[in-house]
């Protein structure tokens, strides 16, 4: 697993546990009765009903939308990527996510009619959990007020995830990895340039982006720090004297370990492209301009620390599949009706006519 991909998970982790009842509620599922006006104001037009019973509201659609577009602006943000607040999804992203809301329906009917049960005392430890995880000094019942969410929601929504997970580890309990599986993914891996990591030197010259005359004078400078590397000064005692990154600036502008991903784009490009003992041009990114030198570029090999990594990535894509199949199954047993609003279909899509993501793209999007 990249060290990018570590740090976009962390921060996301962070935002889950902190819209935990956000999440809770929008998915919550509910009765055909529940479809009429509360009084809490919520709007509870069904926008997709699951045979008689089972019925997904415009609230719950809603909040799964706002879900969507926080973590998507949060998970762009840590790639490096500018994510302006406010960026809405479009009605195709509208659909898929009511479309995540009526799978995640059908699963928990599924784990119903399996009749699987949670105890309430494991279900209070985990909503404890969640309260122990939001920042210090949050104000609980003020944080779900702001939110429209009761305690009993957040409730009812942990004991649904708990006995989904459950069902879920029930039904793929079965399920392993084999070495060739193991193998085939480091290959897809190493291929690609996952495995690979780089020492380099790095000088940063800090500029703000759109701020053309920070930008132009940072040019001026860094392309006279490209100058002095040319006539043979020494890169660390270039960086020590010029660079502006606090991460590197005292050791030389040396980091060590660099794994593909794990910085921004660009200087990511830079460094993979760079031979051993060279000095890249002047580069831009957000933070400004840059200089790289790479002082080694070595592939990864499958140790049995690399095995322990990859192979819960695989296992855990191998369950998402199986779970998605036995999902999709159900699916074409129940007559379901989406009601979206009328720039959306007016009928139910099919539960997929293309081919479904292959296991290295699941395990992929899991490493």
């Amino acid at each position: 697993m990249s060290l990018r991909r570590i740090i976009v998970r962390a921060i996301c982790a962070i935002v889950v546990v902190a819209a935990a009842p956000l999440a809770f509620a929008a998915e919550a599922p509910g009765p055909a009765e529940k479809a009429k006006a509360d009084a809490s104001g919520k709007d509870t037009t069904p926008v997709a009903t699951i045979g008689d019973k089972e019925v997904i509201t415009k609230d719950e659609l809603d909040r799964a939308v706002a879900a969507s577009e926080q973590m998507a602006m949060m998970q762009q943000r840590a790639r490096g990527i500018a994510a302006p607040a406010g960026a809405k999804l479009n009605q195709e992203g509208k659909m898929r996510a009511l479309e995540a809301l009526v799978n995640s329906r059908i699963l928990l009917m599924m784990t119903r009619e399996a009749g699987v049960k949670v105890p309430d005392e494991t279900v209070k430890a985990e909503v404890e959990k969640k309260k122990a995880d939001l920042p210090a000094g949050t104000d609980y019942a003020s944080f779900l007020k702001q939110r429209g969410i009761t305690e009993q929601e957040v409730f009812d929504r942990t004991k649904q995830m708990l006995e989904i997970k459950a069902f879920e580890e029930l039904k793929t309990k079965e399920i392993a990895v084999t070495d060739d599986e193991i193998k085939q993914q480091y290959d897809r891996m190493k291929e690609r340039g996952l495995m690979d990591d780089f020492d380099v030197q790095h000088i940063l010259v800090k500029a703000t982006q759109g701020d053309q005359a920070a930008v132009a004078e940072a040019k001026k400078k860094i392309d006279a720090a490209a100058e002095r590397l040319k006539k043979g000064e020494d890169f660390a005692a270039v960086a020590k004297e010029v660079s502006e990154d606090p991460g590197s600036k005292d050791k030389g502008g040396e980091y060590k370990g660099v794994r593909r991903g794990q910085m921004v784009p660009e200087f990511d490009k830079r460094m993979a492209e760079a031979k051993v003992g060279e000095v890249t041009a002047p580069f831009t990114t957000q933070f400004g301009w840059h200089i790289i030198k790479v002082n080694r570029h070595s592939t990864g090999e499958l140790t049995a620390e690399m095995v322990e990594k990859i192979k819960p990535q695989i296992l855990m894509a191998k369950q998402k599949m199986a779970m998605r199949d036995l999902v999709q199954e159900k699916r074409k047993t129940l007559n379901i009706t989406i009601s979206m609003p009328a720039e959306a279909p007016a009928s139910a899509p099919a539960p997929s006519g293309e081919p479904a993501p292959a296991l290295d793209s699941l395990v992929d999007a899991a490493s």
